[in-house]
């Protein structure tokens, strides 16, 4: 459990869940509230390497910034690093309209596929984990609602 943190779909994707003229949103931890995830343990041997990868992956632009944390898990306190959504980029959202929200999620399509099974895909495997995260299964609902109506 992170507290001062919560999901949110707040992080413009101009490439890869979107376009420039069409941009997708994805998932950052911005302030507040609480989320339940999992935390991965590193082996020593390799903290270098992964920390090199993790950092190339979600440092690539001004999306996020690297925060260290402390999480309750089943063993206690533990202190984690993450990265949380950087409110000062030009990519930052913000809380957008749902409407606004459903529409981006429903049409938006980048290099690395459609913005709704990016969605999709996030709510299923939160499910597979027991991990209830009602408003992005609300938001699900929507962008399904959205995509039935303009059929």
């Amino acid at each position: 459990l992170l507290r001062g943190w919560h999901r949110s779909v707040c992080l413009w994707t101009p490439i890869g869940r979107g376009s420039p003229e069409n941009p997708g949103l994805v998932l950052g931890l911005d302030f507040g509230g609480s989320c339940r995830g999992i935390a991965y343990r590193i082996a020593r041997d390799a903290v270098d390497e992964e920390l090199d990868l993790l950092w190339r992956r979600e440092m690539v632009a001004d999306g996020y910034n690297p925060r260290w944390v402390q999480l309750n898990s089943s063993e206690g306190r533990v202190r984690a690093i993450t990265w949380t959504i950087n409110r000062h980029g030009q990519r930052y959202a913000g809380k957008l309209a749902p409407d606004v929200l459903a529409r981006h999620l429903a049409t938006a399509t980048g290099r690395l596929g459609a913005n709704r099974d990016y969605l999709e895909a996030t709510v299923a495997h939160l499910d597979e984990l027991g991990i209830r995260e009602g408003a992005l299964h609300s938001l699900l609902e929507q962008v399904r609602a959205y995509r039935e109506e303009r059929r």
